[in-house]
């Protein structure tokens, strides 16, 4: 599952108080969608706020003129 951290939210916690290793934190902390193996830990970190599911069928927009 694809998720996104809601960096407001997720710089007032360590990878020890959400339950997940510090490859995973530090790239949810840079901004980046990462793809979490776990669905188990994703839910948990989605169900208490910390992130959003990231958006898989995301399509750029191009202007019109």
């Amino acid at each position: 599952m694809k998720i996104k951290a809601k960096l407001q939210v997720i710089s007032r916690f360590n990878p020890n108080n959400i339950g997940c290793d510090f490859e995973t934190f530090d790239s949810l902390r840079d901004g980046k969608v990462i793809d979490v193996k776990d669905e188990a830990v994703a839910n948990k970190l989605i169900s208490r706020g910390i992130c959003i599911k990231a958006d898989e069928s995301k399509k750029s927009k191009s202007k019109e003129k």
